[in-house]
């Protein structure tokens, strides 16, 4: 499947897609450390934010989600502020992190 993916081609904003569905891919299979990249390359792909900004927001809840099933809280709650700032206005984050700060599972 992530070889499929990476073989697809599209508009602007499209390789964000393409890495987000790959990370999640990863995710699903038990394949944390390519997760954790495909995770970490869609997240510093700025150019496709203004493109995809949905697509990033659904990255970054993820990727949070993500974090804290693998013990890492306090990056969870970092990346959900630092997305907070970039993407404001966005409800469904600043909720996301309440979650977040309150145990909630994700």
């Amino acid at each position: 499947a992530l070889a499929m993916i990476s073989k697809l081609k599209g508009p602007d904003g499209f390789a964000l897609f393409k890495i987000y569905n790959s990370a999640l891919i990863a995710d699903m299979a038990g394949q944390k450390d390519k997760a954790a990249a495909f995770y970490q390359s869609a997240l510093e792909d700025r150019p496709s934010l203004a493109a995809a900004p949905d697509t990033y927001e659904r990255l970054i809840e993820a990727y949070a989600s993500f974090k804290m099933r693998n013990g890492d809280k306090a990056g969870a709650e970092t990346l959900i502020k630092d997305a907070s700032e970039v993407l404001s206005g966005r409800m469904v984050l600043v909720e996301f992190g309440k979650q977040l700060s309150s145990g909630k599972a994700v």
